[in-house]
């Protein structure tokens, strides 16, 4: 009677590669040691590691690949504090998808396999062609995203909405500001073939076994802003902040196989606080001035109908201006209290240069000489908006350096 021979995998997931190694155990004879013989058996265990990595911003939002002549310290350029806890966070479990294609390659996936496990699990495949799915499970107590998987092509991430309005209409179809989406990562390798013949197989002589290799890109689809208004001459003028902020213009769902945002824009609504007499340094290291600091931390799907992960020469640049026509406009909205009693008054910035150039993420500054803003008179409520001239709306409008 024939041994039973199986097929082992060895998938290893990483945030910057995932590695799968194929390994179908050895047969040892009393008189030598050969390769295995082909394979009839048709079902056959796969075993998937997988692994990943932290990613630190100041590592993770370098342009240079993309734009030569850009060398951003983003530790010196963020003055509200550099605090790892915002860097992206280590996910030790793991959704997979295993879509089963058939006899043939590019085919629509005709099953799902769906798993949430640890760094590893044995389960077992069909002779074909496969396609694999995976992304970090989510474990917070209160989950802002919702994920849709009703297509079975692929799966979809979407945010929910808050109970909270901004205080302008940027996007008319929806009425109300959405939750920042948690932490996402995903990879997807697709036409992953297990055959008979060991096609794409290497005999490894040392453990006896065969052996492949899938490397796949474990990569964010979650972009992380860190945005920071800085009050120059401020003085105790604006004393307080409603606590929230809101970033417009982004994407509110993801395709998690393919990594695009969704086409529609939202504004993502997020918490800042305010940090006063922050030393400002010039290039030497130098304090020349104490400045007040509204900052915080915003994590989106990005900008609308765009794939971040496919620009990645300074080549790709052309395609990325192409991409960022006609794109809605990018605007940060904050409620801020003055010390003579005025609460409501509105700050908005125009941020769409800078969100375009840091299209997966990165430092948004807006800086503010509070010497042109005049103090509102009354108190309870708000004399004026400062906000940019877009609007049709009779506010006060006052010149700001954006950079």
């Amino acid at each position: 009677m024939n041994k039973m021979r199986t097929f082992r995998i060895f998938t290893m997931v990483a945030i910057v590669s995932m590695i799968a190694i194929v390994t179908i155990p050895s047969i040892f004879f009393a008189s030598c040691e050969r390769r295995p013989e082909l394979y009839l058996r048709k079902v056959m265990p796969i075993r998937i590691i997988l692994t990943n990595l932290a990613l630190k911003l100041d590592v993770y939002w370098d342009y240079s690949f993309i734009y030569e002549n850009d060398t951003t310290d983003w530790r010196n350029k963020w003055l509200y504090g550099w605090e790892d806890t915002y860097d992206y966070s280590l996910p030790d479990l793991f959704d997979i998808r295993r879509y089963y294609l058939g006899s043939m390659p590019n085919m629509p996936h005709r099953t799902v396999r769906p798993h949430t496990e640890k760094h590893e699990f044995v389960e077992e495949y069909e002779l074909g062609f496969w396609d694999i799915l995976a992304w970090n499970d989510i474990q917070a107590k209160e989950v802002s995203l919702v994920f849709n998987e009703t297509v079975l092509d692929s799966v979809t991430a979407e945010t929910r909405s808050t109970m909270y309005r901004t205080h302008y209409t940027y996007n008319p179809n929806f009425n109300y500001s959405f939750n920042q989406p948690e932490e996402l990562y995903s990879a997807y390798q697709q036409n992953i073939e297990i055959n008979e013949n060991h096609d794409g197989f290497e005999w490894d002589p040392e453990r006896n076994v065969w052996r492949k290799e899938i490397h796949m890109d474990l990569t964010p689809v979650t972009y992380i802003y860190r945005r920071q208004l800085i009050l120059h001459t401020n003085r105790g003028r604006v004393d307080r902040i409603d606590g929230f902020s809101y970033l417009t213009g982004m994407g509110r769902s993801v395709n998690v196989n393919t990594g695009r945002a969704g086409s529609d824009d939202i504004a993502v609504q997020y918490h800042v606080g305010i940090k006063k007499n922050c030393p400002r340094k010039d290039k030497f290291g130098n304090v020349i001035e104490q400045v007040d600091v509204i900052g915080g931390r915003v994590l989106t799907f990005g900008i609308p109908n765009l794939r971040a992960r496919d620009f990645r020469q300074p080549s790709d640049t052309v395609e990325l201006r192409r991409q960022l026509l006609n794109k809605p406009h990018h605007y940060i909205e904050m409620n801020v209290g003055f010390s003579n009693g005025a609460n409501d008054t509105t700050f908005v910035f125009d941020v769409t240069d800078q969100v375009h150039r840091y299209f997966r993420g990165g430092v948004i500054t807006m800086e503010l000489n509070m010497d042109t803003v005049p103090i509102p008179r009354r108190s309870g409520g708000s004399a004026f908006d400062a906000v940019v001239k877009e609007y049709e709306e009779e506010q006060y409008e006052f010149g700001f350096d954006e950079k």
